[in-house]
């Protein structure tokens, strides 16, 4: 926070520093979006269709890089990948990817049933 907070400081004593700053909060977002679409994965919840195909890829590395490994947790990262979210620096307001987000926090943290009991 005292980083973020110095570096609004050197804005208002730089205007060419705010180039840097914008170039910051784009690749914030771009940040933002990857993680929320591997939330999504993670708590699986639907991504938007233009996504389909990024999601696909997505999808496949990570069945690649956990078959080996047997990680026998599927929601593993999750938590890495909130709190990843929350410390993203400043980035542009974007209420879908925000909405998008919460559904998948939403799902992430809600309880989990258990498959191996019987209803």
């Amino acid at each position: 926070i005292g980083e973020r907070f110095a570096a609004a400081l050197a804005l208002a004593e730089d205007p060419q520093a705010i180039a840097s700053a914008r170039a910051l909060m784009v690749a914030n977002r771009a940040r933002r979006e990857l993680m929320c679409l591997k939330l999504e994965i993670l708590g699986g919840v639907e991504s938007p269709k233009e996504l389909a195909q990024q999601r696909l890829e997505l999808q496949v590395s990570r069945l690649v890089e956990h078959m080996g490994e047997g990680d026998p947790d599927p929601l593993s990262g999750a938590a890495e990948l909130l709190n990843d979210w929350y410390l993203c620096g400043p980035a542009p307001a974007s209420d879908d990817l925000q909405k998008r987000f919460e559904r998948a926090r939403t799902a992430l943290i809600a309880p989990q049933p258990d498959p191996t009991s019987r209803a």
